[in-house]
């Protein structure tokens, strides 16, 4: 059986690219050991998105059930950083007591150097964000909702990880820019079925192309305007415009 959904399969891949991107950036940052099982909460977050997008389940059944299925898939993801010796109860029973030992020690005002718990949060965060995306992107449609909230997590590792970044943000913007174009593609489309207009089905083809290297294009030239402006050569250039500038003002 062939599955297809209208939205296309390469806004898919583009919403895993804007997710991933993140995931990979914490990756870097090195905060602690487990950051690459960021991916599978991701991935997991994703699917989970979809399926419920593409059901006839309400929203509040929907966003009930990923709230226990974050929890599962955190659970079970920390869980494999334990010791193979123990059975999975006593990882669940583990990883409760480590917890509720955080909670109490911060509502008491205590420091907790338990990484775990903070690789915890980080899983659940991005399950839930990258639900969310798959979820606005396929039930409701908002681009914005979509793109958003995984690039103001990105953006706050990158303040406060060190290193280089800069790879991480790319794909970022690129698979961003790119669901952008193809979700309006997917508008276009909506309302030429309507109106029982034609047109080649590889469209989006020629769409992400061009897409691709305008946001390329973008990228770069954005990238390149902090080191224009520092240069001493166009800073000139600009102080030699404020002079009529200046005179117009006064007049």
């Amino acid at each position: 059986m062939k599955v297809q959904f209208r939205e296309g399969w390469s806004s898919l891949l583009l919403v895993l690219g804007i997710l991933l991107s993140v995931a990979w950036s914490f990756e870097a940052a090195q905060w602690t050991e487990g950051m690459p099982l960021l991916q599978w909460a991701v991935i997991f977050g994703v699917i989970w998105g979809l399926a419920g997008a593409k059901s006839k389940f309400p929203g509040w059944f929907m966003h009930a059930s990923a709230g226990y299925m974050g929890l599962f898939w955190t659970v079970f993801l920390a869980g494999t950083l334990l010791s193979d010796k123990l059975s999975w109860y006593e990882r669940v029973d583990e990883l409760r007591g480590r917890y509720v030992a955080w909670f109490w020690k911060a509502v008491l005002g205590n420091t907790n150097s338990d990484n775990i718990i903070f690789l915890m949060e980080c899983l659940l965060t991005i399950f839930l964000i990258s639900y969310a995306a798959a979820w606005f992107a396929y039930r409701k449609h908002r681009t914005s909702a979509v793109i958003l909230p995984a690039g103001i997590m990105l953006v706050v590792n990158i303040y406060n990880a060190q290193g280089s970044h800069g790879v991480y943000l790319f794909i970022y913007l690129l698979c961003a820019l790119l669901f952008a174009v193809r979700a309006h593609l997917t508008t276009e489309e909506d309302w030429w079925q309507r109106a029982h207009i034609g047109y080649n089905r590889l469209v989006g083809v020629d769409f992400l192309r061009d897409g691709a290297i305008f946001s390329v294009i973008v990228i770069l030239f954005a990238q390149a305007l902090p080191v224009a402006a520092a240069s001493a050569q166009v800073q000139d250039s600009l102080h030699s415009l404020e002079g009529p500038w200046q005179g117009i003002r006064d007049k």
